[in-house]
Parts: structure tokens; sequence; C-alpha cells
């Protein structure tokens, strides 16, 4: 309860008082997918920081960036991103954050995953010499394997976004 209505000082005397943070209900939902559902990226942070783990399913498979994704809760999204979460683990139905943003029309969802993976690709360049650069360069270059995709989770829909608004 206290995740979910974004109560991060009650989060922090609870987890100093024992309570299992990472406790989840029926759902499989843990106190890290109420804060995220529920856009409270202060708990977020201090639920990450007393050792959750940011890539916990529920039933449904479902992550907190998920969830976060599919409420619009795009400075959760992002905070996920920098903190480490995987952003594209997908549910049982396969969808990933990405999808359910674009589904429900969550541009600023859409600009947070953006971010993420361009803050992660930087972060990758930077942390490798010329080397790296140079056998990634070549592995650019040749044609990448053939894979088979799978369907598209069902019920999605393609819907067209305009990045420049929202």
């Amino acid at each position: 309860i206290a995740s979910a209505h974004g109560w991060a000082d009650c989060v922090v005397l609870l987890s100093d008082l024992g309570a299992d943070l990472e406790a989840a209900d029926s759902s499989g939902a843990r106190p890290l997918h109420s804060a995220a559902a529920s856009g409270h990226a202060d708990v977020v942070r201090v639920l990450e920081s007393r050792g959750c783990g940011l890539d916990a399913l529920t039933n449904d498979g479902a992550t907190a960036a998920y969830v976060a994704a599919g409420n619009g809760c795009d400075e959760v999204v992002r905070l996920l991103g920098e903190l480490g979460a995987n952003m594209d683990l997908p549910t049982t139905d396969g969808w990933t954050p990405a999808q359910i943003a674009h589904e429900m029309g969550f541009t600023k969802v859409l600009h947070a995953l953006s971010d993420v993976v361009v803050a992660n690709l930087n972060s990758s360049v930077q942390t490798r010499g010329p080397a790296a650069e140079a056998t990634s360069a070549a592995a650019a270059a040749a044609p990448p394997p053939a894979k088979s995709l799978p369907p598209p989770p069902t019920g999605f829909t393609h819907v067209d976004v305009n990045f420049g608004e929202g």
C-alpha cells in the first residue's frame, strides 16, 4: 500500500523494520510494480536501493517497466532504464514495454524508452576502446543472421505514432 501511494518514507521505515520488500500479492505484483504503475519514481528509487530486483515478474510476466509503460509513467520508465532494468522483457503474451506504450498511445513513454536505448548505446561506446570499435564495425558490416520473429501479441494492432507530438 505504501508503495502504491508514493509513501517513500513509509517504505524506508517498513524496510528498516524488516518488511519483505519483494513480497508478492496473489497476482505476483510486488511493491515495485505498484510504485511503477502509480508513477512514484521516488519509491522505485528507494526499493531499488534496498535491493529489490528491477526485473521481477508478475504471474503474467509483467515487469515494473511494463506496468509503468502501460500506465503512461514516463518518468518511472526512464528511471528504471537508468537503473539497469531490462526494458525488452516480454509478458507471457509477448508484449514488451514499448509495445504496450505504443498500443496505448503514450508517446512520452516511447520517448523515454528511446532515451534509455540511446543512453545505453552511448555508454557502451564510451566504455569500449578503439579495438572493440573496429571489431564492432566489422561485425556491423556483416549481414545479420537470419532469425524468425514470433507473431505479434494477440490483440496487437499497429498504431502510427508521430514522435513530434505528445
